[in-house]
């Protein structure tokens, strides 16, 4: 998998909101184990919180393919009609 692609799928996957992901944990759900598995949280000493993405260690990873691969399916099926209210959007 090229970097470029992988990095722009997931800027662009980041920006879809947490509550979007609750309410949809099915068409996230493969994003979203990609966060758990290298998406890094740290508290500072002045109780901040800095987070990052281990890019090295997912392209490493044998199943990034495959969790990006269902992700793209599942946003493809997804149809945005089914969104009614402004919170679900």
């Amino acid at each position: 998998m090229r970097p470029k692609i992988f990095c722009k799928l997931v800027l662009i996957l980041t920006m879809i909101s947490q509550s979007a992901m609750a309410e949809k944990p099915s068409v996230y759900g493969p994003f979203q184990a990609l966060l758990e598995r290298h998406v890094t949280e740290q508290i500072t000493p002045c109780d901040g919180l800095i987070s990052w993405f281990d890019y090295y260690a997912a392209l490493s990873a044998q199943d990034t393919a495959d969790l990006l691969q269902q992700q793209n399916a599942l946003l493809a099926e997804f149809d945005p009609e089914t969104l009614v209210t402004r919170e679900q959007a």
